[in-house]
């Protein structure tokens, strides 16, 4: 099992970018930096049988793709996702409360300092807007956004729920929810909680004008 890129027109044969590593079992593609030169990827080793810890892994997209560790911790982290200027990376993590995961923000390249908690109250699978100005995730089948500033210094402020809610995703699965380059729209795969129903049979629901809904609860001062 491993990561491979093609032609997004299906053209050409695929490339492999990893090799078989000792202790890993999976990789997850999570997110390109926006220069297009690494992978941010999720990374599990060991098996099921006797537990699994979850990696931050930064894979270069050129060269020889020698995966390096970007957060190795003994707990649990996943679904990173790159700030639109490459200079911060927000993941999910239970690194700073055992008891729920919670959204983090570190700068990329990684440094020493302690990682910014977005968070209080739980999150998950977080992704930038693309203008860099916001912060989106999911907990407990609900979505929130929060205001971030990057430069000069990254700051930000109080998780505001989004006019969505019903997705059933886990915490540690691949994110599959994604904002559109306009920032208009948000797109959810929605589940259900019936165990029998077919993910393949699921409708895919767009909700419009939920930025303006969210402007209204949220004034902009």
């Amino acid at each position: 099992m491993g990561l491979f890129r093609q032609l997004a027109d299906g053209t050409g044969p695929a490339e492999r970018l990893t090799k078989p590593e000792q202790g890993i079992s999976r990789v997850y593609p999570s997110s390109v930096d926006p220069f297009g030169k690494v992978l941010a990827s999720m990374v599990v080793r060991g098996n099921r049988g006797t537990g699994e810890d979850l990696d931050i892994w930064m894979l270069p997209l050129d060269g020889d793709h020698q995966p390096v560790p970007y957060v190795q911790e003994p707990r649990t982290q996943s679904n990173a996702d790159f700030s639109p200027n490459g200079r911060w990376l927000a993941y999910a993590s239970n690194e700073v409360d055992f008891l729920r995961y919670q959204i983090l923000v570190r700068p990329y390249p990684k440094t020493e300092s302690n990682p910014y908690q977005i968070t209080m109250e739980g999150g998950a699978q977080p992704v930038w807007s693309r203008d860099g100005k916001q912060i989106f995730y999911y907990w407990n089948s609900k979505f929130f956004a929060v205001d971030v500033r990057t430069e000069p210094t990254f700051s930000f402020g109080k998780p505001s729920p989004l006019p969505i809610s019903g997705a059933i995703q886990t915490p540690n699965s691949p994110r599959n929810y994604d904002v559109t380059p306009d920032g208009k729209f948000l797109v959810v795969l929605r589940g259900s909680q019936d165990e029998n129903t077919q993910l393949a049979g699921l409708p895919v629901n767009v909700v419009l004008n939920w930025l303006e809904e969210l402007k209204q609860r949220v004034p902009v001062h």
